[in-house]
């Protein structure tokens, strides 16, 4: 009898959780709609409609929308995407596209998230000077984290202390959302299903279950994918659930709802 992994990860739960978060009324309302957040960012810089948006345009849109929850500046983007095309394994493909990436595009690209999501610039920035004032930040939940060094003179010490400042509460209430659903999926998993089922890994916010065979694969993406969705029920955004099973974790594919 084989095993198969089955996984289920949170949609997006960083930039839903800066939404919450910002209180950014487009942002918000973006996912509320079930919009493509990447997409909508690119139609912004670029001023084009939707069928007019390339892979590239939308993939470059998505490194900016996962940066911004981490203080990611248009110069850190630029060096991140050098580093990305050192990769040998990459693609020519997109190891050219990354080649023609240049530091005012980038920079481009940051001025259309904050024009199409007014609010998120004006959270960040109270969110440092909070840190400033009381040295640290706390999450959604209440979860408090001491930011060392927000008031050092050294400016790169500092710049890596409000970067600090500004990703904890977007990841920290991510984090703390996955650690409220990990007990609950345990036990509606044991409810249901049985003691076949064990959670072998977490992987930020992806909780990945073992299931010893495929008869199970449906009933426990279904069940985690009904837990982790219901976790906090007061979120004023949904928190949807990709679910996914396979032999390994180089061989998934997605569990339809």
């Amino acid at each position: 009898m084989s095993a198969f992994l089955v996984s289920a990860d949170y949609t997006q739960i960083e930039l839903r959780f800066l939404a919450v978060l910002s209180g950014s009324v487009p942002l918000l309302e973006a996912y509320r709609q079930g919009l493509d957040v990447h997409l909508l960012t690119a139609m912004e810089r670029y001023s084009l409609p939707p069928d007019q948006i390339t892979r590239q345009m939308r993939n470059m849109a998505k490194r900016v929308n996962f940066g911004i929850p981490y203080g990611l500046s248009p110069r850190g983007l630029l060096e991140g995407i050098r580093q990305e095309m050192m990769n040998d394994e990459l693609p020519a493909e997109i190891r050219g596209e990354l080649s023609r990436v240049t530091l005012p595009e980038c920079e481009a690209f940051h001025r259309s998230f904050h024009l199409r999501y007014p609010g998120v610039r004006e959270y960040m920035d109270s969110t440092i000077a909070f840190a400033h004032k009381h040295g640290y930040v706390t999450t959604l939940y209440g979860r408090r984290r001491h930011i060392p060094g927000i008031e050092s003179s050294a400016r790169d010490v500092r710049a890596h202390a409000e970067r600090a400042a500004v990703n904890t509460p977007v990841q920290g209430s991510a984090a703390d959302l996955m650690k409220m659903a990990i007990p609950r999926v345990k036990a509606a998993v044991l409810e249901r299903v049985g003691t076949g089922p064990k959670q072998v890994l977490v992987v930020h916010d992806d909780l990945i279950y073992t299931v010893p065979s495929a008869e199970l694969v449906k009933p426990v993406a279904d069940t985690m994918r009904g837990v982790m969705c219901r976790t906090d029920p007061n979120l004023p955004l949904e928190t949807p659930v990709d679910t996914a099973w396979g032999p390994n974790l180089l061989h998934m594919k997605e569990v339809s709802p």
